[in-house]
């Protein structure tokens, strides 16, 4: 999503499901079923089965990001 600069509410539509329903996934509060699995692999180039995998890393949530000005990276 962060490469294609897509916000949660994009890929919501570009699933056809809720916002609410990509935050919950994003958050680890929810998995995305089967189908919706293999329609974010289509969508974003996601191996469907990553979905049922921990995550490598933690997630952070954009809100925390601390953004650094383009000058000072």
């Amino acid at each position: 999503m962060i490469k294609r600069e897509w916000s949660q509410k994009t890929l919501a539509q570009a699933l056809g499901k809720h916002r609410t329903a990509v935050n919950r996934w994003l958050n680890g509060n929810r998995a995305p079923d089967y189908l919706t699995c293999i329609h974010i692999q289509q969508v974003l180039g996601i191996e469907a089965s990553a979905w049922g995998q921990p995550p490598v890393e933690p997630f952070v949530p954009p809100a925390t990001w601390k953004l650094v000005p383009p000058e000072a990276a």
